[in-house]
């Protein structure tokens, strides 16, 4: 901003204050989308939705490998999958996989625990 506003004082100190000459000023800058896109840094382009990242497929592994983590994963995958970002069909394959083995073990925990009981 700075370079665009000395170039356009220097032309208008030459050219004079009048509108046409502003005009003038203005046309040789160009468009305002053109000087936006010179001095703005081009976004990293971010990876197709159907992309597999190896974050999904490490929830997936990490559910079944280390199945106590499995509610870690639950949380996690659906933190993911809210935020719009990695592969949708893994996301939803570990969270119903990563579900499964949480209330089955909590399934097991209780009629382990009635068994005691009775």
């Amino acid at each position: 901003m700075a370079a665009v506003r000395e170039h356009a004082a220097e032309s208008l100190a030459r050219h004079g204050t009048d509108n046409e000459s502003a005009r003038r000023v203005l046309d040789e800058l160009g468009p305002v989308e053109t000087i936006a896109a010179e001095v703005t840094p081009a976004p990293a382009p971010a990876a197709p939705a159907g992309t597999i990242e190896a974050r999904d497929v490490v929830l997936a592994v990490l559910t079944v490998v280390l199945w106590p983590l499995a509610p870690v994963a639950l949380v996690w995958t659906i933190v993911r999958l809210r935020s719009g970002v990695g592969n949708r069909v893994l996301q939803w394959f570990t969270i119903a996989l990563s579900g499964i083995i949480t209330f089955g073990g909590i399934a097991l925990l209780v009629m382990h625990a009635v068994n005691l009981l009775g």
